[in-house]
């Protein structure tokens, strides 16, 4: 999935330069188990970087996850109501350069 200014960009047939970042904050996580979980379920059943903010990124993706974290103990897995969704999250914070390639 592109960032909508890029896509913007590139439906207007324009190049995309490539860009760099003094400080981006990355996110990952995953589900814990989730290989196994999809595995055993049907396909029916499991189913902002170019903008710059003045680095406010950080405490954004920090907070973002803090939300996850804390709503993941509410969520149900409809077919699977017995068991816990858990979830594994990074955050990595620094120096960035990307180019977008069709």
């Amino acid at each position: 999935m592109l960032p909508r200014p890029v896509a913007e960009q590139l439906k207007r047939g324009h190049k995309v330069q490539a860009e760099s970042f003094d400080c981006v904050t990355i996110y990952f996580s995953d589900i814990v188990g989730f290989t196994a979980m999809s595995a055993e379920s049907t396909p029916l059943e499991v189913s902002g970087l170019p903008i710059k903010n003045d680095n406010q990124h950080a405490a954004e993706i920090a907070t973002m996850s803090l939300h996850l974290l804390s709503e993941v103990k509410n969520f149900t897995i409809r077919h699977r109501p017995n068991e816990r969704l858990m979830l594994r999250i990074g955050i990595h914070s620094g120096r960035c350069s990307f180019l977008y390639y069709i």
